[in-house]
């Protein structure tokens, strides 16, 4: 696998399998060492002799005991736990007359460790190799090269032979299980093969490093022209598009094989002991459906990104036109340039309005195509509340001037909130201009500010016709209007951006009406953390001063 890729095939593997076998085996002949060091201390055999015949008889058991701490354990650590046993072996019988030595029954313990294991070839060179050893070691006896004084070290060679015989049981019943298992490995093999057989379905079994150790199935799958042994070729020499391989889990990917470049397989990577398996099979109707699927979904996710680009880009271009009519239109109405007769200076408002209202109408335009694309990016900071909501008034009051209606800001708590400026400007503007479209003339939108928790909760009452609870269980979907709505201008994008922008703000929105008694619209702003203390440190004094 590259490297880059997420798949940890360079991860060590956690299983153990079944290395506490021999591990058990080592540490029963560590026990039965220093049982027989002490037996030959007993019958008085001299101690330096008994030391060194001990830590040379411990020494494979305590390297096969250490190596065996970390579960991932390499081919090299069994060979050297082997040729460890050989060598004390031969050690031993060399030490001990040769080729009458009892200590000859030693050299059937390396070949029987490898066994336990499941090392059979290994057991077998072993074997080999401890034969060749003893016929070297009894020919440098007879060449007169053996040692001397065997008669020194005592009863350790007959106790050795006593404990090898017994470890000779352990190791035996150690490579039974190891057989047992292979036996049932191999029937569960010719299982699988006989049910796999025919069906396209190829599992790999791979290394920590991607690298196949072996594979069960139809191999054909990969459209290889012969028998080829998939052992020699890793993940990345298999396929031409390894890099999809990114993640170990369940979901399918798609990958060609390097045999034939125009055939897609699904493929999915699971975690296993002593590394991966990589199921393959071909291409299933419901894999190419979730991938149509996934196919659509970015081309949509593109043409947002696209219509929002092209929508900022003309919005751009309108306000830019726009700018110049409320200048204009401006100008004209303070009579700077001239006196105007009331008929003209009707024109002239009317103008002014329409350019105001289109200029709303672009910006909730762009922000409703923005959020629909993911591209709503807000810049929240600590807002003076009722200094915004002064703001937003100012900036719609040509709006209720024009139908007589009085925009109202009622007493109430200077509130510090947490908000985008511009998002909150947008949402009182539409939330002002729908209650003095709604109301009737002459009549009057009262704006209310209180506390509720962590919150600030703006209220927008008109005294209009109110709306249906069919119509208010509506509000909310773009471009909806209700039966109130006609013959008033609007496109029913209003309310739509306020929803999205409050949330935008951790905020939310709510709007109450009957029919008959006008609409209120209630929005929730979180309080600055300054605020939220004080009213903490408020509500302290007040049970302070209540007990």
């Amino acid at each position: 696998m590259q490297a880059d890729q997420t798949v940890p095939f360079t991860t060590a593997d956690q299983q153990t399998a079944s290395a506490s076998r021999p591990v058990f085996a080592s540490l029963v002949w560590v026990l039965l060492t220093i049982l027989a060091c002490a037996g030959a201390l007993w019958q008085q055999v001299e101690i330096g002799i008994v030391l060194i015949a001990g830590a040379l008889a411990v020494v494979p058991a305590i390297l096969d005991i250490f190596m065996k701490r970390d579960a991932a354990v390499s081919d090299a650590s069994e060979i050297w736990v082997v040729f460890a046993w050989l060598g004390l072996a031969l050690i031993g019988v060399w030490a001990s007359g040769a080729a009458l030595s009892p200590l000859s029954v030693l050299l059937a313990l390396g070949p029987l460790y490898a066994f336990s294991v499941g090392r059979f070839r290994l057991g077998v060179e072993a074997s080999v190799f401890a034969a060749l050893g003893f016929l070297g070691v009894s020919a440098l006896d007879e060449l007169g090269y053996g040692l001397p004084a065997t008669g020194g070290l005592g009863i350790l060679p007959g106790l050795g032979a006593l404990i090898s015989v017994l470890q000779i049981g352990v190791f035996i019943a150690a490579a039974g299980a190891t057989v047992r298992v292979r036996e049932g490995d191999r029937r569960l093999l010719k299982t699988w093969q006989s049910t796999l057989w025919g069906v396209p379905v190829l599992v790999l079994r791979l290394d920590q490093n991607g690298h196949v150790v072996n594979w069960l199935g139809n191999q054909k799958i990969l459209a290889i022209p012969e028998e080829v042994d998939l052992t020699k070729y890793g993940v990345v020499d298999i396929f031409t598009n390894s890099e999809a391989v990114r993640s170990v889990d369940t979901r399918p990917i798609r990958l060609t094989p390097v045999w034939n470049d125009t055939r897609s397989l699904e493929a999915r990577l699971l975690r296993a002991p002593g590394g991966y398996r990589m199921v393959i099979t071909p291409v299933t109707e419901a894999f190419q459906e979730s991938e149509r699927l996934k196919a659509l979904a970015e081309t949509r996710e593109g043409d947002l990104a696209g219509q929002a680009k092209w929508i900022a880009s003309l919005g751009h271009e309108l306000r830019n036109m726009l700018n110049p009519v409320s200048g204009y239109t401006d100008l004209l109405l303070s009579e700077r340039s001239g006196e105007l007769g009331d008929s003209n200076k009707e024109f002239v408002r009317s103008i002014k309005q329409g350019a105001e209202h289109l200029s709303l109408l672009i910006e909730d335009l762009m922000t409703a195509t923005k959020s629909r694309a993911g591209h709503l990016n807000l810049t929240v900071e600590e807002l003076e509340l009722r200094e915004e909501i002064e703001g937003a008034i100012r900036l719609i009051c040509w709006q209720a001037e024009g139908q007589k209606i009085s925009l109202l800001l009622a007493d109430g708590p200077d509130l510090r909130i947490v908000a985008d400026r511009k998002a909150l400007r947008q949402v009182l503007i539409n939330l002002l201009s729908n209650a003095i479209k709604y109301s009737h003339p002459e009549g009057r939108v009262t704006v209310s500010v209180r506390r509720q928790d962590d919150f600030a909760c703006v209220e927008i009452r008109d005294e209009g016709d109110g709306m249906s609870e069919a119509d208010l269980a509506r509000i909310g979907e773009a471009f909806f209007q209700g039966e109130n709505a006609r013959g008033r201008v609007g496109t029913g994008l209003g309310l739509t951006i306020v929803t999205l922008l409050t949330e935008a703000m951790d905020g939310r929105f709510e709007l109450a009406s009957e029919q008959g008694e006008g609409t209120t619209a209630r929005i929730w702003l979180k309080t600055a953390a300054a605020d939220q203390a004080s009213d903490d440190v408020d509500e302290a004094t007040k049970a302070a001063e209540a007990s």
